[in-house]
């Protein structure tokens, strides 16, 4: 059961695993999209535009899990967002409409969920909150587990062949709010 309140440090950007950081494996593509965003965008989020995945998760603003059987919930607090996830084995739509939370399914690995994502949009939206970007062709794995009661384990891997020469991972752990905090 992953329900309850959940908050975790802010982290501002996604390439800690990636030794010499995303630079070091951005396509020309990539980079070229990134420097974009350095110089001739606005930060998303600035513009009241959602943050995404796997932006919305990596943020330090709190969220909630809610789940039953069929399906798990998260509502974000930043920007009054949220995204249902069917856990119900069915596979990802052959049409699917862009997004910035993408199109997400799950299934049950043990006590952890795999949540399965792709149909992203890939214009006005950031992977991390340093302006790294990401292309309609990502797809996004993120695995949740509950350690212990207080605790809440997320691991992220991204896939971009447009932007990126190989995937990457990013972990982190949430921390269960009380009541009062």
């Amino acid at each position: 059961d992953l329900s309850g309140f959940w908050q975790g440090p802010l982290l501002r950007n996604m390439d800690k695993n990636v030794p010499g950081g995303f630079a070091a494996i951005f396509t020309p593509a990539g980079a070229a999209a990134y420097q974009y965003n350095l110089t001739k965008s606005q930060n998303p989020e600035g513009l009241c535009l959602f943050a995404g995945i796997p932006r919305a998760s990596i943020s330090g603003v709190p969220f909630e899990i809610v789940q039953n059987s069929n399906r798990v919930a998260f509502l974000y607090e930043l920007m009054t967002t949220w995204r249902s996830i069917p856990v119900d084995g069915r596979s990802h739509p052959k049409d699917i409409e862009p997004s910035f939370f993408g199109n997400g399914i799950g299934k049950w690995d043990n006590g952890t969920l795999v949540i399965d994502s792709i149909g992203f949009k890939d214009k006005l939206s950031w992977l991390d909150d340093d302006a790294h970007p990401h292309s309609d062709a990502m797809h996004v794995v993120e695995r949740w587990s509950r350690p212990d009661a207080d605790h809440l384990a997320h691991s992220v891997t991204v896939e971009d062949p447009k932007f990126y020469t190989k995937s990457f991972t990013f972990d982190r752990v949430y921390t269960h709010m009380k009541p009062g905090q």
